[in-house]
């Protein structure tokens, strides 16, 4: 469970037909430290609409959860790729995106362990010391992916927002484009 108490700031974008929300919330660890908190929303509006074909939630949730698909979603910018991927998507299954410079200059795998997982529904998961959660909305106006996720210290909460923000930008083009390919 997040930790209640705190304060939030909220701040919107538009980008297209596609809305995108951040909020921030933060609280105090028991070490009475603050830490961020980040609550990243990403509403694939785009995907209905007159004329466009809509991508249902188990194809996002596929896209999503598959290795093959996160080989081609899962980079913050254009100079940065995912290389290997692998999932085992049950609760103590692991992950693991091994994410790398085109260059070469720096390479990380980001890993973890699935806790609770309701397909189509909600993945939460813990990645080193911290933890995120995955939720997935069917509504009129799209499938909504919302991903929240505790902070970390070596990076400025605006620089963690962007690049996951990224991340999700990169998933919805890789959705719509398996919808508009059929």
């Amino acid at each position: 469970a997040w930790p209640r108490g705190g304060r939030r700031a909220d701040a919107q974008v538009h980008l297209g037909r596609a809305r995108v929300a951040f909020a921030s919330l933060r609280a105090r660890d028991p070490d009475t430290r603050a830490e961020a908190r980040l609550l990243v929303h990403h509403a694939i509006l785009a995907l209905r609409g007159p004329g466009t074909d809509a991508a249902p939630l188990a194809e996002v949730w596929r896209a999503y959860t598959t290795p093959e698909d996160i080989l081609q979603w899962n980079a913050a910018s254009a100079d940065w790729h995912t290389t290997a991927a692998t999932v085992d998507l049950r609760p103590g299954g692991r992950f693991s995106s091994r994410m790398e410079a085109k260059d070469g200059s720096f390479a990380f795998d980001f890993e973890g362990e699935y806790t609770h997982v309701v397909v189509h529904e909600r993945i939460e998961y813990t990645f080193g010391d911290r933890a995120a959660v995955v939720e997935f909305t069917d509504s009129g106006d799209g499938v909504t992916v919302t991903v929240t996720f505790e902070g970390e210290a070596s990076h400025s909460e605006e620089q963690q927002r962007a690049g996951w923000q990224a991340i999700l930008d990169n998933f919805a083009r890789h959705v719509k484009g398996q919808v508009a390919a059929g």
